[in-house]
């Protein structure tokens, strides 16, 4: 059974607000002295990207990366899972609903 995302985190159903949601965790991480993490998960969605399966896909890299940093404050870290936990319900490349 998954376990539901934290209540104050919002569902992220449309781009625009997936997109500021993310960059305001980027902004997190520039506030918690982690630069670096910052500029790889702004790079992750400012770059163009041909598909959103790969812009979604680049995010959860860069996600997945600044985790295994250390020194993430723990609930900086739990938002960030979060995101990565709703990137991996998106559907894979190729798959039509």
């Amino acid at each position: 059974m998954r376990k539901a995302p934290p209540s104050d985190l919002p569902r992220l159903p449309y781009a625009e607000l997936y997109r500021g949601h993310v960059r305001d965790l980027a902004d997190e991480l520039d506030a918690a002295g982690l630069h670096a993490a910052a500029v790889r998960l702004r790079d992750a969605q400012d770059t163009f990207w041909t598909t959103s399966s790969e812009w979604l896909g680049e995010t959860a890299l860069a996600l997945r990366a600044i985790l295994g940093e250390p020194g993430v404050p723990p609930e900086l870290a739990r938002k960030l899972s979060a995101v990565l936990q709703e990137l991996r319900k998106t559907p894979p490349p190729g798959f039509r609903v």
